[in-house]
């Protein structure tokens, strides 16, 4: 891993870990979508940890939280399960799948309980060749999301795509409460 990529994952996961709360309901960083069954965080949740540390803040209500930093193999994991909604007008919205191949991933969690992975990356097109192959080019653009588990069921059930201009906040469901030492 090279001194730049180890940087850039120290300062996502610094950033990320100091901005701890709740998002709001008309930010930028609500473009959440919900799926029942859960969002697919299997890859994300066979990363092994490279640390563990309890978020930094002065909040006292927030004692307990810990982000953990992931180590993603150096070509990264390529997630085709994250999207976007994208209003249409008023009404109506529809749904953007915006694939990616993530290079840095942390999860945040609560006596080992995880209820939340955020990943960032080059945002990806993928072409398929046939049912047993595809074609995977980086598109240039950056993308980051957040996965959450908001009923503690262990399923991420919403997806967060994070405005890249807007600084990260953390949302922490009410589930993580009963759960804090």
């Amino acid at each position: 891993m090279t001194i730049e990529r180890v940087a850039l994952v120290l300062a996502l996961a610094s950033c990320l870990a100091s901005n701890v709360g709740s998002y709001q309901g008309n930010g930028p960083q609500t473009r959440a979508l919900t799926k029942r069954s859960g969002w697919n965080v299997r890859l994300l949740s066979n990363l092994k940890a490279k640390s563990r540390a309890p978020i930094a803040t002065d909040d006292e209500s927030l004692q307990g939280i810990y982000a953990t930093i992931l180590i993603v193999p150096e070509e990264g994991i390529l997630l085709e399960e994250t999207a976007y909604p994208v209003e249409i007008d008023s009404q109506k919205q529809r749904v953007h799948l915006s694939p990616m191949s993530a290079h840095s991933a942390v999860k945040y969690d609560v006596d080992g309980r995880i209820f939340c992975y955020v990943v960032s990356g080059p945002g990806v097109g993928i072409s398929r060749i046939s049912k047993s192959e595809k074609r995977v080019g980086a598109l240039g653009c950056l993308s980051a999301f957040a996965y959450y588990d908001e009923d503690g069921d262990g399923r991420f059930e919403t997806l967060l795509s994070l405005d890249s201009q807007a600084s990260f906040t953390l949302h922490v469901p009410s589930w993580v409460n009963k759960w804090r030492r």
